[in-house]
């Protein structure tokens, strides 16, 4: 599906990479640092389902940067963490989690919300139209 040689044969249940995941006490310890720093502009308001039209009137959701970080963290990581063991018999799983265990389903999303968000708040500006 995506090119990439021996991921679409992968059993999606063989987690052999369990071992690196972050815990939810780590993601929480992040998320609560995150939420510190980033103060009120932790918070953030965005169309839950971008796909309507005007017409169908999309819905407005509040959204939580320090949430979109911890979050993209916690898929991530795991990942990482078993990259730095150098053992190649983990690449293969690696790829298949960020992608198909992650990206897809997941972190890509927060991560997409967490980019714009951050543009606005490092170039100091409020994009969000008017209602």
């Amino acid at each position: 599906a995506h090119g990439l040689i021996g991921i679409e044969t992968l059993d999606s249940n063989d987690r052999t990479i369990t071992k690196f995941e972050v815990t939810h006490d780590e993601w929480r310890a992040l998320y609560h640092r995150l939420s510190v720093q980033l103060g009120h502009d932790a918070w953030y308001w965005m169309t839950f389902e971008p796909m309507k039209t005007q017409v169908e009137k999309a819905e407005k959701v509040i959204g939580n940067l320090a949430d979109d970080l911890a979050d993209v963290y916690r898929d991530v990581v795991p990942g990482l963490r078993a990259w730095n063991t150098e053992d190649d018999t983990l690449l293969d799983e690696i790829v298949f989690q960020w992608i198909r265990g992650g990206f897809e389903i997941h972190w890509g999303s927060h991560a997409v919300d967490a980019l714009g968000i951050l543009h606005r708040i490092v170039l100091g500006r409020d994009e969000t139209p008017e209602a």
